[in-house]
């Protein structure tokens, strides 16, 4: 073999390994990075918890999840590039679009409806607070501030006469933690969400005062999946691969509830007493997680009404349901 017919087979290997190298490459599953809450998202655990669920995954995508306490940080996190997605209450959805956060709510989880569990605001049994006038002078705990909680409790206090901002103190307390605020008088009323208020009311010593529900008579988009635009635009075949199997884990979820429980139970996704975990009502889930803008832009007036919002997110442009299956 001559020097040149070698340096030319040689050459020729080494294309060889780099287009292999590439193709390779190419087809590596894109990484989804997703923060999650600590309640009312199930479907969106359960793919972690039982992945042999989401057939695409591991093949056109993979997810790495990680917990926040707070929609607020976990918009930190993807406004600085950490996460690709994230779940958020619809209302600190609607506030970051408004203030021209780059988002667009892709999904929806959970709804607060009369039709499912919802939000309680809960006194110790003995507590005077008897009625929404009594919270005069009083702390509120909230999830957080311009969370679902603080919009649902400042809309209350309103249609009780009542000045949100004047009146009352509101105590940002996570979940996990707000039934031990009121019964350490930490603060006078706490919001419950399920599994928490399940949690709660087996312990005893609490009274509901009024629901989100009270505040709020119309359906309300809950949890929504929202999305930075540039991930969407870059990775949107890997992106519709994972909305088709969240889709179909949602109607596992929702045919298979004990079952879908105890896989996230094992997978410690929450950290809640089985036994409760099975019986606690759950909420209404859209199950072709299509979000309902007209339900947001409902919410977003009542935002701007209570002062919560000064100027109005275009929730037409901010929803994108193109992901979805058709």
């Amino acid at each position: 073999m001559t020097t040149l017919t070698h340096r030319s087979l040689i050459c020729a290997l080494v294309s060889l390994a780099a287009a292999a190298a590439i193709s390779v490459a190419a087809a590596e599953p894109v990484t989804i990075r997703i923060g999650r809450g600590a309640a009312a998202e199930e479907q969106l655990w359960l793919m972690k918890a039982k992945p042999a669920l989401a057939r695409n995954q591991g093949s056109k995508y993979n997810i790495e999840m990680t917990y926040f306490p707070s929609a607020d940080k976990r918009f930190q996190a993807m406004e600085a590039g950490a996460l690709d997605m994230t779940t958020s209450n619809a209302h600190t959805a609607l506030y970051a679009a408004a203030a021209n956060v780059p988002v667009k709510i892709v999904a929806s989880i959970s709804r607060e409806s009369t039709k499912g569990a919802h939000t309680r605001f809960v006194v110790k049994a003995e507590s005077e607070i008897k009625s929404i006038k009594d919270l005069k002078g009083h702390t509120i705990g909230v999830v957080g501030l311009r969370s679902a909680t603080h919009f649902w409790a400042s809309t209350a206090l309103r249609k009780a006469g009542l000045d949100p901002e004047k009146d009352v103190t509101f105590v940002p307390i996570q979940f996990p933690v707000q039934g031990a605020a009121i019964r350490s008088g930490k603060v006078d009323m706490g919001a419950l969400v399920q599994p928490f208020a399940m949690m709660e009311e087996k312990k005893g010593g609490l009274r509901t005062v009024f629901t989100s529900k009270d505040a709020v008579p119309f359906d309300e988009e809950l949890i929504v999946l929202v999305a930075r635009p540039d991930f969407l635009d870059k990775n949107g075949e890997a992106v519709r691969a994972f909305f088709a199997d969240l889709t179909e884990v949602t109607a596992y979820y929702l045919a298979h509830l004990k079952e879908a429980r105890t896989a996230i139970i094992e997978a410690k996704m929450i950290r809640i007493p089985a036994e409760v975990y099975a019986e606690m009502p759950d909420f209404y889930r859209e199950p072709k997680l299509r979000v309902d803008s007209d339900l947001l832009k409902k919410a977003q007036e009542i935002h701007m009404s209570v002062g919560l919002q000064e100027k109005r997110a275009d929730v037409d442009k901010v929803v994108d349901l193109s992901f979805l299956p058709k």
